[in-house]
């Protein structure tokens, strides 16, 4: 090596120029494998994910928390009372059921009837929506075909339709209302309704199985046909002058409710019989549309009891 002469010596050589060193050179052999290979490459983490022999529809990260993937979500039912109607319900297709370990005991008896997976809690969450309070039960299912308009012209019971409403949780309170006042049938426009998710069948808790759900094309057409079958179609409208208490309701009735603010459309209001209101106190302006329903529903209930004396 050579060093740096740092003064002037006297020799001609300016300050700083490199002189000759009188060390010897310790040479070492050409490491041609380190040359090439660079000491501030930075490490390369290797993957941990692998394959996971219990679950064979996912994969797994060892040292982050295990998922779960289904091809349609939209199709998950959970909650206790949704899982369990649903169980019961013939026209379901029962494709899988995932327990946790904590619940597993109390679906064991389903097992013969559907695949039973345990899965952790974690595993669970991530099947699901972040908010869902699934209580460790979900339910992979087929939704059960939209029926037909003939189906509920031949009703025997009232029947509830619903108007511009698109809201999971008010058409699910709704749907627990019309299977709590006997009512097996809702009808809804096909454009603009929501599907049939989870979490409208847990604001349902179960009802989705008790209440047929007809999507139709056309709501004024749907009313003709039910009017041609002697039904009487009730409006509510809180511009009515006619107050709900005052009506007798017959069997053979409609219930339509309109979307709240806007309410029904203009069609649809024109197809009605009779406009109706809820009589409130005044400053109080209007209900929510599922708190509405159930009690219009009540008083179409007490008619039907006067009827059958």
């Amino acid at each position: 090596m050579r060093d740096i002469k740092n003064n002037n010596d006297g020799n001609g050589k300016r300050k700083g120029q490199a002189v000759k060193s009188s060390k010897p050179f310790d040479k070492k052999p050409f490491d041609k494998q380190r040359f090439n290979k660079s000491e501030k490459e930075p490490f390369k983490k290797p993957s941990l994910k692998v394959k996971n022999k219990k679950y064979d529809n996912y994969e797994t990260d060892k040292e982050s928390t295990p998922k779960l993937h289904v091809k349609n979500p939209h199709l998950l039912l959970y909650g206790t009372h949704a899982v369990n109607a649903a169980l019961e319900n013939p026209d379901r297709v029962l494709k899988m059921l995932y327990v946790t370990p904590n619940r597993q005991e109390d679906y064991e008896a389903y097992s013969k009837q559907v695949k039973l997976r345990t899965v952790s809690k974690e595993e669970m969450d991530s099947l699901l929506p972040a908010t869902s309070v699934h209580q460790g039960i979900a339910l992979l299912s087929d939704l059960k075909e939209v029926a037909a308009t003939q189906d509920f012209t031949a009703s025997k019971t009232p029947i509830v339709m619903l108007d511009g409403l698109s809201d999971p949780q008010n058409i699910g309170a709704i749907l627990r209302s019309c299977a709590a006042f006997g009512v097996h049938h809702l009808v809804m426009q096909d454009k603009g309704s929501p599907e049939i998710t989870g979490a409208l069948a847990k604001a349902a808790a179960g009802a989705v199985e008790a209440v047929r759900i007809h999507k139709v094309v056309n709501l004024s057409r749907a009313l003709e046909s039910l009017q041609a079958k002697k039904f009487m179609v009730y409006g509510a409208d809180g511009h009515s002058e006619t107050s709900l208490d005052t009506i007798n309701f017959p069997v053979k009735s409609v219930i339509v409710m309109g979307a709240e603010g806007s309410g029904m459309r203009r069609l649809v209001r024109e197809n009605c019989d009779c406009l109706f209101k809820i009589p409130m106190a005044d400053h109080v302006e209007s209900l929510n549309v599922s708190n509405a329903l159930a009690i219009t529903l009540y008083a179409v209930s007490v008619s039907a009891r006067k009827i059958q004396g």
